[in-house]
């Protein structure tokens, strides 16, 4: 603690303080510049996992009170040509606003590059979308480059696209299960045409009726009409069931339409 300030300021110490009842023993670090008190906190808890919270937080504070960059990932233990260096350099980037979702599990370092390049009102247009879910660095970062690439294409503003994501629908279901219909609802809207020809070739491989043990695959993103049968026995009399079984649908005309999808 700072005992010059009025009130006393506590450096470091929150926890045990609240876990504390009548009386808490303190250490009176005297009077401290704010970057001593961070310099101060930080050393406290150097023995501390150091997860990208607690990095994000103390790189914004010593940027918030004008230490130079260089001051800061030597404060942090952090190589300044090393790849932690360079994601925080692009999350600081951001509005400090965005740090609680890095503290909150929301969002991961690695995706701060591509946020970074993010006009401000498109990263108010994903703030929703990030503030519901604890996206993983490869979900978040496909979301916001399927987003930008549909933006680019459609020239509509990201805000538009956020909105045909059916955010409020998801909500209705599990976490993970709404990041997945928000991930292919995201998808549909950068490849609406190979979605189209999936479900069609979706719906004309289910009237086929293929029986088990076959398993049918597209063998491309239908450049042919190419389709891949396939087949897995344990035992030799399985073969020849598998042949008779196969051959009861061999004559179904969904054939035909399955192979022409696309080609």
């Amino acid at each position: 603690m700072d005992a010059s300030q009025e009130p006393v300021l506590l450096v470091d110490g929150l926890g045990r303080l609240r876990a504390g009842h009548d009386q808490v023993l303190c250490l009176d670090v005297g009077p401290l510049s704010p970057q001593g008190r961070l310099e101060c906190h930080l050393a406290a808890n150097f023995h501390k996992p150091r997860t990208e919270a607690r990095l994000v937080t103390a790189a914004r504070s010593a940027s918030t009170l004008g230490m130079a960059w260089d001051d800061t990932l030597a404060l942090l233990a952090v190589h300044p040509h090393s790849k932690t260096a360079r994601l925080l350099a692009a999350w600081l980037a951001l509005p400090a606003s965005w740090d609680q979702w890095i503290v909150r599990g929301h969002a991961c370092l690695t995706v701060a590059p591509i946020l970074a390049k993010l006009p401000p009102d498109d990263l108010t247009a994903l703030t929703p979308v990030v503030a519901a879910y604890a996206w993983s660095q490869a979900s978040l970062a496909q979301l916001v480059s399927w987003l930008q690439e549909t933006a680019q294409r459609t020239e509509q503003p990201l805000r538009d696209l956020v909105s045909c994501l059916g955010i409020e629908a998801a909500g209705q279901l599990s976490p993970k299960d709404a990041m997945a219909r928000i991930l292919e609802a995201a998808r549909r809207l950068r490849y609406p045409e190979l979605c189209r020809l999936e479900e069609a070739w979706h719906a004309a491989a289910k009237s086929i009726g293929l029986p088990r043990p076959w398993r049918m695959e597209r063998t491309d993103q239908f450049e042919t009409g190419h389709v891949e049968l396939r087949l897995r026995v344990t035992r030799p009399e399985d073969v020849a069931a598998a042949a008779k079984a196969l051959e009861r649908c061999a004559r179904h005309p969904g054939w035909a339409a399955l192979m022409e999808i696309g080609a």
